[in-house]
Parts: structure tokens; sequence; C-alpha cells
């Protein structure tokens, strides 16, 4: 790809998308595929208040589609300072979440404000992933995950019996964008996982 390329991972809170993100890195690296690793929210250059205001405690409380416009700011950003640079230099960039997680997390509960979502996206951010991989774990493992990881205080169990359905979307516009989306069952040895992402990224690659 000589103009590189874009590749998220997606999925609910303690799939293993970081580490995921970071092995393919690394694989594609040993492969002499130049690419570069980031994440959302708060990816790029100078990019650490978007992270300090939306990864933390502070959103709570306010409107979904007050998330959705921040988020959205937070990715034009992410876009202008790292994605599109290293993009346009022939790298493909990683990322640990990008669009599918507001369209999941900010309008899951609301159809008229995940259009909103989707015609905000297309204003101001205007691309989607050239491969996106949703690795797709049962809810217990990703809350024992979470616990493990963070003592418990997550943001994650805000949204309570919700959960499942928050899994279910993410497959859902996995299914809806087979041309895209490749899902991965991550519940299992993280070096199985990483061998089919690796698959999926190569078959882009081709």
């Amino acid at each position: 790809m000589e103009k590189g390329g874009l590749i998220s991972i997606e999925g609910i809170d303690g799939a293993g998308k970081s580490r995921q993100a970071e092995r393919l890195g690394k694989s594609l690296s040993v492969a002499g595929v130049d690419n570069i690793v980031t994440f959302e929210p708060g990816g790029g250059v100078g990019g650490e208040p978007f992270y300090q205001l939306l990864a933390g405690k502070s959103l709570r409380g306010l409107g979904a589609a007050t998330e959705a416009l921040l988020f959205t700011a937070a990715r034009r950003h992410h876009l202008d300072s790292l994605i599109l640079p290293a993009m346009e230099n022939g790298k493909i960039v990683i990322t640990d979440r990008f669009v599918d997680s507001t369209r999941v997390y900010q309008g899951f509960n609301d159809a008229q404000l995940a259009r909103k979502i989707d015609q905000l996206h297309d204003l101001m951010i205007g691309i989607e992933p050239d491969l996106t991989i949703v690795i797709d774990i049962p809810v217990e493992t990703a809350l024992q995950r979470v616990h493990q990881r963070s003592g418990g205080d997550t943001r994650l169990e805000s949204f309570g019996e919700k959960l499942e359905e928050l899994r279910e979307r993410f497959i859902a516009i996995a299914q809806a964008n087979p041309h895209r989306c490749s899902v991965v069952d991550g519940d299992r040895d993280e070096h199985h996982i990483a061998a089919e992402i690796l698959v999926c990224a190569n078959e882009l690659l081709s």
C-alpha cells in the first residue's frame, strides 16, 4: 500500500485491544512494514488534554451527544496531527479505537443520535479504516480483566446491563461492513489472537 493505510482495533473494554495493537505493530515491523501504533482518545501530537478529558471520570453526567462531539474533536486532532501525515508517508497506522467506538458507546441508546454521529463523522473525519478488527469476548471475561487492571473503578461498569448490548453492537457493525471488518475471538491465548489478526492485516497489505 504505497499511500499507507489505517487499521483499527475495536471491542469492549477488556478485550485486549491495546495489547494486540502493539503486537501487530511489532509483527509488521519484523516483516519490514513501516507502521505506527496509536490510540483514542488522546492520540496524536499534543493529544494529552483530550485524553485527560475523555478517558477519566470527567465525562460522567454529560449527555451522549456532547460526548460524541468531544470524541469527534479529539479524532480530528488525531487525524491531522498523526494519522494523515503518517499515511501520506506510506506508513500503516494501527489505532486502538476509532469511530466505531463512538458509534457503539455514544450512539447505542439513541437511533437518531447514531445517525447524527455518522453524519458528523462524514463531515469532520471523512475516512473509515481500511481494516477494522473487532476483538470479541464474553462480558464476564471483560469485567474480570477490567477489575484486575483497575481495581473495579471503571467507566465500563456504568453501562451495567447494557454491556452485552454494546458487545452485540460491535458485532453488528462488523456484519454490516464485511468489506472492512473482521471479528476475532478474543477469549483464548493472546498468541493465537495475534496470529489471526496478522493474517487479516497481511490480506490487506497484499
